[in-house]
């Protein structure tokens, strides 16, 4: 019975989260609440920190939160911070993303280093709505990343002001403003919404025959044990066996069980030992899940909202369809469904919204098309052409410009075109991506297909640095780099 509730419970609590959460489209969920002790300990560490008055962006970067808020008349106040913590064994420098009172989550680790990054930022709610941006170089770079090491994004720092004018890591009204720093521990005004920090998941397993015995690990050092029933508490770690590392569970309270979670080299698998019990095998939630064989590109107008919003829709090789819609920086699921192959190049969808649908291709450019139309409440209609083409329809048969060096041994390639677009490839695995670029102020913006913007840094003798992120999967990404007289004599007039 108590395995019951417990269940009941966990469906309950992700129910919630995932309506007033969203996807974000890093895949991180928010799967617990900080219990009690957690939340006197952050009071704790936020009162300790108050104390530390380090001038040095590096020390301050761990000191307190960075933050911008607003009020909105009739709704309260919608505060969005980042939290930064000192880089800890095998997990790194994590941070914490909240954004509009946590309801918008983001975790993943960072790295802080003494390089100027150009931002465009406002300096308060005011001047963001009337597009009022200060256009300024910050000192130092934060480059941001998800817990398998893929790039997310990055935004300039100078100790005092976090510059946020990041895509990825953003939502509705928390990005293209400045975050002051925030160390008044306790007495802070937004300490009630700093001690509301959720844990976002860092691992996950699963009991290889029960889909409900899952243990998260989160990014704060709690956890989440339903092998037996729910139990919540902090974790800690030691080195393991094969270059793995033993996860020590220890409960919030003392009437639940303890146990280890031995997890491979490779993450792929562990082992959970509850004290006193029998071994359990386990594997990585991530293996289990389906992967994107095809997408489909293209763009709705939104009347009620009088904008036009991305759609993508990815194709699963389990045979299954999400059909997404990235609106005012956030991720909506216009439609599901499933697939098949009616032939060599027809795609026969069963929407659960727009019904049976087929696409059509040209032979002339080889252009595969789905006409999609359907309604969503609050939404009103949608209607696009989603486009799946070559990459000879795509690149337009235009002039390559240059393409960006990947590093010794990477497959990918980033090519910039006369046109305006670029062309990612991973062709060992047939992946290509298509999107449109632009090149202001020194920095060269890549806008991808799905509305995502990706920036450019300055690195070491002004060669061009640009992390990019696959639409088709976050799992791949990599780092481009160009010399500067190889892009200053292709973009600079």
């Amino acid at each position: 019975m108590k395995r019951l509730i417990s269940i009941i419970t966990v469906l309950a609590l992700s129910i919630t989260l995932l309506a007033s959460c969203g996807n974000n489209g890093d895949n991180s969920a928010a799967t617990a609440t900080p219990t009690q002790s957690q939340t006197e300990d952050t009071a704790d560490k936020s009162q300790e920190s108050a104390a530390v008055a380090s001038t040095d962006p590096l020390d301050m970067i761990t000191e307190g939160y960075y933050v911008y808020s607003f009020n909105a008349p009739g709704h309260g106040d919608f505060v969005q911070f980042f939290r930064f913590y000192p880089e800890a064994p095998v997990l790194g420098s994590v941070f914490y993303a909240g954004f509009t009172n946590n309801s918008s989550l983001f975790a993943g680790t960072y790295t802080v280093e003494p390089m100027e990054y150009s931002y465009r930022c406002a300096v308060d709610r005011d001047n963001s709505v009337a597009e009022n941006f200060v256009d300024g170089v910050a000192p130092y770079t934060i480059t941001f990343y998800d817990f398998n090491g893929n790039v997310l994004d990055a935004c300039g720092f100078d100790g005092s002001i976090l510059y946020n004018d990041m895509t990825v890591i953003s939502a509705m009204g928390s990005s293209r403003v400045m975050y002051h720093h925030d160390t008044d521990g306790p007495a802070s005004k937004f300490a009630g919404t700093f001690a509301g920090e959720m844990g976002v998941t860092y691992l996950s397993f699963v009991v290889e025959d029960d889909p409900i015995g899952v243990v998260n690990l989160l990014h704060n050092q709690t956890y989440m044990d339903m092998v037996g029933m729910l139990i919540e508490g902090i974790w800690t770690m030691e080195a393991g066996a094969g270059g793995g590392f033993n996860y020590n569970l220890i409960p919030e309270f003392d009437i639940d069980t303890p146990a280890v979670l031995a997890v491979s080299a490779d993450t792929l698998t562990a082992v959970y030992t509850p004290e006193g019990g029998s071994p359990i095998k386990m594997v990585n939630v991530s293996s289990m899940e389906a992967q994107v064989e095809h997408i489909f590109t293209g763009e709705a107008h939104i009347a009620a909202y009088d904008t036009d919003a991305p759609l993508t829709l990815s194709l699963y090789d389990d045979g299954t369809v999400i059909l997404d819609m990235v609106l005012f920086n956030n991720n909506v699921t216009v439609d599901t469904g499933n697939y098949t192959m009616v032939n060599d190049y027809t795609f026969g969808i069963s929407f659960d919204n727009a019904g049976d649908l087929q696409t059509e291709i040209d032979f002339g450019t080889f252009v595969i098309t789905l006409d999609y139309k359907s309604e969503m409440d609050q939404i009103g209609s949608i209607e696009a052409i989603l486009t799946l083409g070559s990459a000879e329809a795509d690149s337009g048969g235009a002039d390559e410009l240059f393409s960006f060096d990947s590093g010794e041994g990477s497959s990918t390639t980033l090519t910039l075109y006369g046109d305006g677009t670029y062309r990612f490839g991973f062709d060992a695995y047939g992946v290509e991506e298509f999107g449109t670029w632009i090149f202001e102020s020194y920095n060269l913006t890549l806008i991808q297909e799905n509305g995502n913007e990706i920036v450019s840094n300055i690195g070491e003798g002004h060669s061009m640095i640009i992390g990019y992120v696959a639409v088709v999967s976050d799992q791949l990404a990599d780092t481009f780099t160009a010399p500067a007289e190889l892009w200053g004599g292709a973009l600079v007039n």
